[in-house]
C-alpha cells in the first residue's frame, strides 16, 4: 500500500522528479518493477562489485498502467465513501 501511495503522491509532483530519500528510491524501485513508473535508479554496485544501496533515483514518468492503477484506487475511493454515506 505504501507504493501506491508514493504513486499518488508522484501524480501530484512534477516530474522528472530527483529522488534522494533512501525510503523513496525503495518505493521508486518497486514501482518501477512493476511498470508504474519509467525511473532510471542509480546502479547498486559500488567500484568493487558489492552492493550498495542507490543513493538516487529519477522518475521520468508515470506509465499507463500506473494511470490506470491511480484510476482504480480514486473509485474504490469514491465507492467507499459512498458506502460510509449510506
Amino acid at each position: 500500500m505504501r507504493a501506491l501511495t508514493y504513486l499518488l503522491r508522484l501524480a501530484h509532483s512534477t516530474l522528472p522528479a530527483i529522488i534522494e530519500d533512501r525510503e523513496d528510491i525503495l518505493l521508486v524501485s518497486v514501482l518501477k518493477a512493476t511498470g508504474m513508473i519509467e525511473a532510471k535508479i542509480a546502479p547498486a554496485k559500488g567500484a568493487t562489485g558489492c552492493y550498495i544501496r542507490a543513493t538516487m533515483a529519477v522518475v521520468m514518468c508515470i506509465t499507463d498502467e500506473g494511470r490506470d492503477e491511480i484510476a482504480r484506487a480514486h473509485a474504490d475511493a469514491t465507492r467507499a465513501s459512498v458506502r460510509l454515506a449510506s
